[in-house]
């Protein structure tokens, strides 16, 4: 009998791009740099290929991750840039920000591998045998009055290895 590999999963990041009509400043570069040494590459990394800023997404906090974009904006003088076009990196906060599929664990939001955990094949079918034991529970009585026994009918997410 031979043992599966039962070593930690490995979690594919999100990845959200945006599509820009140019490439990016010098400017825009260093605060690219600058954030990408800030978050580690477990929380989000960036980068930018053919007028393409691509974010690779694990784990963030969105506010604390925008304040350091308008932070390294200001550092690098290109406040008075984004006027007349709009800001690629807050662009693509928005980005990040309109995603709904997320949880949360430590004031930050996890992206990576949300979605997966919560699939359950044949789940119509775990719920209708549930809906039944529950149905069919037994009642006990608690101080002249009765009460149901606690049921807890879980659904199993399958993994898909």
């Amino acid at each position: 009998m031979t043992k599966e590999n039962t070593g930690p999963k490995k979690i594919k990041p999100v990845i959200v791009e945006l599509e820009l009509s140019r490439d990016l400043l010098p400017g825009e570069i260093s605060v690219l740099n600058t954030l990408n040494k800030k978050y580690s590459d477990k929380e989000i990394s960036l980068t930018f290929n053919d007028q393409t800023l691509s974010a690779r997404l694990v784990r963030l906090d969105p506010a604390k991750y925008e304040r350091s974009i308008n932070e390294y904006i200001s550092r690098a003088d290109l406040a008075g840039t984004y006027e007349e076009e709009k800001n690629p990196f807050l662009l693509l906060l928005e980005k990040i920000n309109a995603i709904g599929s997320y949880g949360i664990r430590y004031g930050k939001r996890i992206y990576a591998g949300y979605a997966d955990e919560r699939k359950v094949t044949g789940r119509k079918e775990k719920a209708k045998s549930c809906k039944l034991i529950a149905k069919n529970k037994k009642t006990r009585k608690v101080r002249g009055r009765r009460k149901e026994k606690a049921h807890s009918c879980k659904l199993k997410a399958d993994s898909k290895e």
